[in-house]
């Protein structure tokens, strides 16, 4: 099975519903270089291989390289997708099926020591940063979102979490904002990073029966976009929910283009509704897991006893309201959005107005993957 080089939402979509049908044993084609639209388009193929990767009794990737020294090895582990299907597979071929595996496990593996210290942005590409978690390699804590003490490594708290988002800010758009929206900005990603994250590392890591999954990616990707309007409306033409919400966006100020933020976490995890219910996802109707999955965004939401846990996703969709935001949640068979610049008249804690991305059957896809977009 070939990934196409344009890499967006239905180009993943079409990946993961191919799988469906033979999903033990397919070698997965990866394209060297990669081109990612608006709206989440690299995080979602990045899901469509976490979909393969969790079916595969043996993983095995095929490149374009010509041999082990190709620059193609490079370029491939260079972006989200390449590395992480470095990281998640067992074998890797090159053309006439030369064995590169060695070359880019090494390549990949630096690549994510790079990302998970202290300065990500140095080793990532142009306006963006990629932070990883590998979790069946041993790799779990990056150190820009967790912290080390004599009890082990832990995630970051709430207001540790400003540095996230200030060294988002600082390499996505930097000097883009008066101090003041500036300080706003970086308080609202913050709360949303801090309660997307800490759900895959309490939730992502194991399956709905607790037990640690085989191939584990846990992350967030983080992108400015700047693009005319005419560009970006030929790019999201083919994603209608994408396509109305871009419709509305004007640029800001004396700026030509527009600009978006672009965030996903993303996780290899059972999903919502399995980890809500506590079943798997074949053994849950599609109106249940739908119904869960909107559980899940009501307020104090939570399976913890005597917990005062539960306001994340709540806070995610108020930060999006007030910000004119746009989210996508695509987890085991559903794919949902929320123009939530619509939804601006809700109080705080009402659970979003959530669409179907598309209306017809989607195939299972692995883990769960949140993306929002924010207009700058």
């Amino acid at each position: 099975m070939q990934v196409e080089s344009s890499f967006s939402i239905s180009e993943a979509e079409r990946v993961i519903r191919e799988l469906e049908g033979r999903r033990t044993d397919t070698v997965l084609t990866l394209p060297t270089r990669s081109r990612a639209n608006v709206g989440g388009g690299e995080p979602a193929v990045l899901q469509a291989v976490l979909t393969w990767a969790s079916a595969q009794s043996v993983a095995r990737i095929r490149t374009y390289a010509r041999d082990s020294v190709d620059q193609q090895l490079e370029t491939l582990t260079s972006h989200l997708v390449g590395t992480c299907a470095a990281l998640l597979c067992d074998r890797a071929d090159g053309l006439d099926h030369r064995d590169v595996t060695a070359e880019v496990r090494e390549l990949a593996l630096e690549r994510l020591h790079g990302l998970q210290g202290s300065t990500p942005r140095n080793w990532s590409r142009g306006s963006q940063i990629e932070i990883l978690c590998a979790d069946h390699l041993g790799w779990s804590s990056p150190e820009t979102l967790y912290a080390t003490s004599d009890a082990g490594n832990r995630l970051l708290s709430r207001k540790e979490f400003d540095r996230v988002a200030e060294l988002i800010l600082q390499h996505t758009v930097p000097d883009y904002f008066p101090a003041r929206e500036d300080h706003d900005l970086r308080i609202g990603i913050a709360d949303a990073l801090y309660e997307l994250f800490r759900n895959t590392d309490e939730y992502g890591r194991a399956d709905e029966h607790g037990n640690s999954i085989g191939r584990s990616i846990r992350g967030l990707h983080a992108r400015r976009q700047a693009i005319s309007r005419t560009g970006l409306a030929k790019m999201v033409e083919a994603s209608r929910p994408l396509a109305d919400y871009c419709d509305r966006l004007e640029p800001r100020g004396k700026r030509r283009d527009i600009q978006l933020l672009e965030l996903s976490v993303f996780d290899s995890g059972p999903g919502y509704a399995p980890h809500w219910l506590g079943r798997p996802l074949a053994d849950i109707t599609r109106e249940e897991e739908l119904e869960a999955i909107e559980t899940c965004f009501d307020k104090h939401a939570t399976r913890k006893a005597n917990s005062t846990a539960g306001m994340g996703l709540s806070t995610v969709v108020d930060i999006l309201r007030r910000r004119n935001g746009f989210m996508r949640l695509r987890t085991g068979r559903q794919s949902l959005y929320a123009d939530l610049g619509l939804q601006v008249d809700q109080t705080y804690g009402a659970p979003p107005k959530l669409s179907p991305w598309q209306d017809f059957r989607l195939a299972p896809a692995a883990g769960t993957l949140f993306t929002f977009l924010l207009p700058l």
